[in-house]
C-alpha cells in the first residue's frame, strides 16, 4: 500500500465534495503536483494504448465545438496542462515555445507535426514505438489530448461553466480522455452537467444541491485536491461497462470472508480541479489505484480502518458500490486481520 492514498483512514464513508487546496497538499498526498508518476507507469501506457488503438471513441471524447473559440481554448488547457507536465516531470515533457518533446517517445510536437528525434527511453521499447505511431497519425485536439494522455498516469476532462449564471444550459462536460472509468461509461457522461454526471451516486444530495458552486470553485479556484474511493470487484483499471462484462463474484464470496477478500480490491482516485477562469472551464484530472484486498490486509490498521468505513455505508450506498451481499464477509475478514483479531 506504500504510496497509494487512503482516505478510509477517517473510518467513514462520506458522499462530500471534500475540496482542498492543492498546494496544501503533503507528502501522503504526493505534494502539490497534479500528475503522479510510479514505477507503474508503462502498465498504464500499455493500457491506454492498446484502448486508443481499439476503441478511440470511446475513451476520448469531446462535444461538438460551437465556435473556432472552443478549438481554441480546449489547445490552451491541454498545452498548459503539458507544461505543468514539464514542469513537475521533466524527464517526461519539455516545453519550448510551440515545440513539446516528449523523451519517453523519443518524438517533437510542432503544430500537427510528429518528428521522432531521439531514441525512445530505456525499456519502452515496442510501446514507445507504438505511441509514436499512434501520436503521428492525430490532428489538432486530439493530438494534443493524446500527448498528454499517453505522458500521464492520469485520466482527464475539461468542463465548461455556463455562459453566464441565467444560462439555461448550464456547465457542460466538454471534452474527456478516460481510460480507467469505475464502472460508467464516458460517452453516457459526455455533454451532461455536473448534476447529471453524478446523479446515479447513492446519497448524492449534498454534491447536487451544491452542484452551481462546486462549479464555479472548480472554474475560479484552485487547483484543488480531493479523493473518492470505492470497493471493486474487479482488478482491472478500465470498468467501461461498454467494452467489459464485469463478472459477478464466486457464490462462496458472499457467506466466506476469506473468498469475499481474494473477489474485491481496493480502488481509490486522486482527483484534481484546474481553473481557467479566463476562458470559463476547469481541467479535471483523475489518477486511479488498484489494490488486492489481501494486500490492504497486511496493514491490520488500515484494515479495521476500512473495515469501519465499509460497515458505515447506508445500504444504498453499498449497493451503489456492488457491494451489498458482499459486506458482512468483507467486513468479518477486514476485522480480523492482525493482533487485534484471528487473521494473520
Amino acid at each position: 500500500m506504500l504510496g497509494v492514498p487512503f482516505p478510509p483512514a477517517s473510518g467513514t464513508y462520506e458522499v462530500r465534495a471534500g475540496l482542498v487546496p492543492l498546494a496544501l497538499a503533503g507528502p501522503d498526498d504526493h505534494g502539490p503536483v497534479r500528475f503522479v508518476t510510479d514505477a507503474r507507469a508503462s502498465e498504464y501506457l500499455a493500457r491506454k494504448l492498446d484502448l486508443l488503438e481499439h476503441h478511440a471513441d470511446a475513451v476520448r471524447l469531446r462535444v461538438p465545438a460551437r465556435s473556432r473559440a472552443d478549438d481554441d481554448a480546449l489547445a490552451t488547457i491541454l498545452r498548459d496542462a503539458l507544461g505543468w507536465l514539464a514542469a513537475e516531470h521533466p524527464e517526461r515533457c519539455v516545453v519550448d515555445g510551440d515545440a513539446i518533446a516528449l523523451p519517453p517517445f523519443g518524438v517533437l510536437l510542432r503544430g500537427d507535426t510528429v518528428e521522432r528525434v531521439a531514441p525512445p527511453a530505456p525499456g519502452l521499447g515496442p510501446l514507445a514505438r507504438n505511441a509514436q505511431t499512434w501520436l503521428a497519425r492525430q490532428r489538432g485536439i486530439d493530438l494534443l489530448a493524446d500527448a498528454l494522455a499517453l505522458s500521464v498516469m492520469e485520466d482527464f476532462a475539461v468542463v465548461r461553466a455556463p455562459d453566464d449564471d441565467d444560462d439555461p444550459a448550464g456547465d457542460v462536460l466538454e471534452l474527456m480522455h478516460i481510460c480507467f472509468p469505475s464502472h460508467w461509461a464516458p460517452a453516457e457522461k459526455l455533454g451532461g452537467n455536473f448534476a447529471a454526471v453524478h446523479a446515479p451516486v447513492a446519497n448524492n444530495g449534498v454534491i447536487i444541491g451544491a452542484h452551481r458552486q462546486l462549479v464555479r470553485a472548480m472554474v475560479r479556484k484552485g487547483p484543488l485536491l480531493r479523493y473518492a474511493w470505492s470497493i471493486a470487484r474487479d482488478p482491472r483499471l478500465d470498468l467501461n461497462p461498454r467494452l467489459h462484462h464485469l463478472a459477478e463474484p464466486p457464490a462462496a464470496a458472499y457467506t466466506d470472508p476469506d473468498a469475499a477478500a481474494r473477489a474485491t480490491w481496493y480502488r481509490v482516485e486522486r482527483q484534481t480541479t484546474n481553473p481557467f477562469p479566463a476562458l470559463g472551464r476547469s481541467l479535471f484530472t483523475i489518477r486511479t489505484w488498484v489494490v488486492p484486498m489481501t494486500e490492504v490486509g497486511e496493514d491490520p490498521a488500515r484494515a479495521r480502518q476500512l473495515a469501519s468505513a465499509i460497515r458505515s455505508m447506508r445500504d444504498d450506498e453499498a449497493d451503489y458500490k456492488g457491494i451489498g451481499k458482499l459486506r458482512a464477509p468483507l467486513v468479518a475478514w477486514l476485522e480480523g486481520r492482525g493482533p487485534a483479531g484471528q487473521g494473520a
